[in-house]
């Protein structure tokens, strides 16, 4: 990598955090948020506290546990669209005409189809690596190797 973006994004299911590239090489957190729905377990979210499903219902047979799929990937959906628009808000707000992404390779491309052509256009780093968790100081010797 040879000159850092002006904004630097590092994202995975559960955690965002955007850094401001300076052109001396260094980086400073400019946002940072959980995604709630992203941390907790699916059936933290939605089961009540007698169960989560009923055999009254089903003539004491229970139900089937694939329900949750449709459920499951509804949320990931939200989250990705979440990060999405925090990054097109960020990229207006700063008037930013370079950027960079770091995401889990399972849902780099789901962020990048969240953001119109014009923002997808400023891209000038993409990197399909989890790296949350990093200190910037790692994140730049990681993004240093690639």
């Amino acid at each position: 990598m040879k000159t850092l973006p002006e904004l630097l994004i590092v994202t995975d299911r559960g955690h965002f955090i955007a850094y401001r590239g300076h052109a001396e090489g260094r980086i400073t957190a400019l946002d940072a948020m959980d995604i709630p729905e992203s941390l907790e377990k699916l059936s933290d979210q939605v089961t009540d506290k007698a169960g989560g499903f009923s055999a009254m219902e089903s003539m004491g047979q229970g139900n089937s546990s694939a329900e949750r799929l449709p459920l499951e990937a509804e949320l990931e959906l939200r989250a990705i669209r979440k990060i999405g628009q925090r990054i097109g808000e960020l990229i207006d707000e700063h008037n930013i005409d370079t950027w960079g992404l770091v995401a889990s390779p399972e849902i780099h491309g789901a962020v990048l189809d969240q953001l119109p052509p014009l923002m997808r256009d400023k891209l000038v780093l993409r990197v399909k690596k989890n790296l949350n968790g990093q200190t910037p100081e790692e994140l730049l010797k990681r993004l240093a190797e690639v």
